[in-house]
């Protein structure tokens, strides 16, 4: 059974407080979430900067990339006949090892045509290279994925480990044509990208590392909505 956003909240929260359920409960499950996408991202990161695989279920797609031409000042640093162009709004951040990107593929839409990594600093060089000048590229440059290419291309689909798996849902269903509100809200009960393992390992670091204060503090068990600090205070005499 797949992983969940909420399932992993749950359970975090079923262990800092014990199995009680509580409405008091000090910290949000907003808060736990964001914990639970940090740390799965700084995990992931450091698997990959020693070169280690991610499992396939860490890996997600960016379905439809929608490009568009660049102005005339980024187009005139490539060849005429090659097309530059600009993802139509930022994608979402994909996780960083070795100040690299995590992107793994992109490519058209129907697979046929798959376009290579360079960076925006090397791109301007490539087309002086006579075995791979004329080769199809991509970069990212503030937040916006770039592509070179002999064809016009309206869209293409990114293949990578990305930080936020909510933002990567948001982008592949949420697009002006959509008028069902409901799409554009992240379903916490979607296949959440991380493995078991990676999962129980998160789930202990947020325990550890961010639960702490409130696994030291006492217990909230009527369930008043109440903040229960003063439960062991002594009644005033003569009541």
């Amino acid at each position: 059974m797949a992983t969940t956003l909420n399932k992993l909240v749950y359970d975090i929260k079923n262990i800092a407080y014990g199995g009680v359920s509580s409405d008091d409960a000090k910290v949000s499950d907003d808060q736990i979430a964001y914990w639970v996408k940090q740390e799965r991202s700084v995990l992931i990161s450091q698997i990959m900067s020693r070169k280690m695989r991610v499992t396939a279920s860490c890996i997600e797609t960016l379905e439809r990339v929608f490009m568009e031409p660049v102005d005339s000042a980024e187009a005139c640093e490539v060849d005429l006949g090659i097309h530059v162009l600009k993802s139509t709004k930022p994608i979402p951040r994909s996780v960083q090892r070795n100040e690299r990107d995590s992107i793994l593929s992109v490519e058209s839409l129907d697979g046929e045509r798959a376009f290579s990594e360079t960076t925006a600093f090397r791109k301007k060089w490539n087309r002086y290279n006579k075995y791979t000048g004329s080769m199809n590229r991509w970069y990212v440059k503030d937040s916006h994925l770039y592509v070179t290419s002999d064809l016009m291309i309206g869209a293409v689909k990114v293949t990578g480990v990305f930080e936020d798996a909510e933002e990567v849902y948001l982008h592949n269903r949420c697009f002006p044509e959509v008028s069902n509100e409901s799409s554009c809200e992240y379903d916490w009960d979607t296949p959440f990208p991380i493995s078991m393992t990676l999962a129980e390992t998160v789930t202990s670091i947020v325990l550890q590392k961010r639960m702490t204060i409130t696994l030291t503090l006492p217990n909230d068990e009527t369930n008043n909505a109440k903040g229960d600090g003063n439960q062991n205070v002594q009644p005033a005499a003569g009541n």
